[in-house]
C-alpha cells in the first residue's frame, strides 16, 4: 500500500477512535449531571457536581476527600441483565451534611454510597427519603428497599459524626413501621422537630384505592424509638373521618 494512503488511513482510524472516546465521555457527563438533578428533586438536598470532587478513568470513579480518595469500580454494561451488573453516579456533595453522594445501580436494585467530605467514612443506604438526615448528622431515616419496593417499610441508620471514622450502625425501630405494607402506605418526607424527634409524613390508601395523608412522630427515649402510632392504621382513619365530619357539620 502507498505510504501516503496507510497515514491517511491511520489518522482516520485514530480521529474516530478519539471522537468515540470523546462521546464516551460527554455521555458519562451528561448521565451524572441527569442523575443529579433527579436525585436533588428526591432528597430535597442542594448537591453540587464539581470536576474537581470526582474523576472517571475507564470504568473506575474516584471521589477525592479531604486527605484520600474512595474508588468505584464499574461492571461490563453488556451484564446488565446479570448479578454482576453495577454502576455508579457521581450525585454531588452536600454542604450541609458534608457527604460526597454516589448513586450504586444494579440489577433490579439501586442505593446510595455517602462519603464523608473529611474523614472518607462511607455509609451505605437504601433509598433516602427526603429530608432525611438529621440536623446533628447522626441519624439517617431510609426505606428498606426502593420506593414502590417494600416502600411502607422504614429504618434508621445511625452514623459516624461529621469528620470522624467509624461504622453505621442500624437501630431498630419499632416493628410495625419495618414491615412491608405497599401499597397500603408509603412514607413520602421527613421533618426533624428536634436532633432527636421527627415526624414522617406518609401517604395512605383505603380499600378503594383513595389516598389522604397521614403523619406520626418519632422520638429518641431511653436508648430506642418510640413512635407515637402506627401510620395508616384504623384509629388514623377514625380521626381523618371524625375531622371531615367536623368540618361539614
Amino acid at each position: 500500500m502507498n505510504k501516503g494512503l496507510l497515514r491517511s488511513a491511520l489518522c482516520a482510524v485514530l480521529f474516530l477512535a478519539l471522537r468515540g472516546a470523546l462521546a464516551a465521555d460527554a455521555d458519562v457527563d451528561t448521565g451524572q449531571d441527569e442523575r443529579a438533578e433527579e436525585s436533588q428533586e428526591l432528597a430535597g438536598l442542594s448537591l453540587k457536581v464539581d470536576k474537581k470532587n470526582y474523576s472517571w478513568s475507564g470504568k473506575v470513579l474516584t471521589v477525592k476527600f479531604a486527605h484520600g480518595a474512595r474508588k468505584f469500580k464499574n461492571s461490563p454494561v453488556e451484564n446488565i441483565n446479570s448479578v454482576k451488573y453495577h454502576f455508579h453516579h457521581y450525585l454531588g456533595y452536600d454542604a450541609g451534611t458534608g457527604f460526597h453522594f454516589v448513586e450504586t445501580q444494579g440489577w433490579e436494585w439501586r442505593g446510595l454510597e455517602l462519603i464523608d467530605g473529611e474523614s472518607g467514612a462511607v455509609v451505605s443506604l437504601g433509598q433516602l427519603l427526603p429530608n432525611g438526615i438529621s440536623p446533628d448528622r447522626q441519624w439517617v431515616l431510609n426505606l428498606r428497599g426502593e420506593m414502590g419496593d417494600c416502600s411502607g417499610a422504614i429504618q434508621m441508620t445511625r452514623i459516624p459524626k461529621k469528620g470522624e471514622s467509624g461504622k453505621q450502625k442500624i437501630v431498630l425501630l419499632p416493628k410495625k413501621l419495618g414491615e412491608c405494607r405497599d401499597p397500603d402506605s408509603t412514607p413520602r418526607n421527613v421533618q426533624w422537630l428536634s436532633e432527636t424527634r421527627a415526624q414522617v409524613s406518609w401517604e395512605c390508601r383505603d380499600e378503594n384505592g383513595e389516598t389522604r395523608p397521614d403523619r406520626i412522630t418519632l422520638e429518641w427515649r431511653g436508648h430506642a424509638w418510640n413512635v407515637d402510632r402506627v401510620p395508616c392504621g384504623k384509629a388514623a382513619l377514625k380521626a381523618r373521618g371524625a375531622s371531615l365530619a367536623f368540618h361539614h357539620f
